[in-house]
């Protein structure tokens, strides 16, 4: 399996960390953050995990979700 060009667990620079932020606020889920960011799905959540420690996983698809069936 390739990588699709990703550079697995590269450093995030600060304009990744605030596309993230922006990305999750306008409802989009983990997945199309990481394709979007050329990163793994799993790498996007630990970022989140340790930018927002209250937020899991979990609890940010949930607000993606909301977000998508709001008009």
């Amino acid at each position: 399996m390739h990588n699709l060009g990703m550079a697995k667990y590269r450093p995030w620079s600060e304009l990744e960390i605030r596309d993230l932020r922006d990305a999750l606020r306008r409802g989009y889920s983990i997945e199309d953050i990481a394709t979007f960011l050329c990163r793994y799905a799993g790498e996007v959540r630990a970022k989140l995990a340790e930018l927002e420690p209250r937020m899991t996983a979990v609890s940010a698809e949930i607000f993606a979700a909301r977000r998508r069936r709001t008009p």
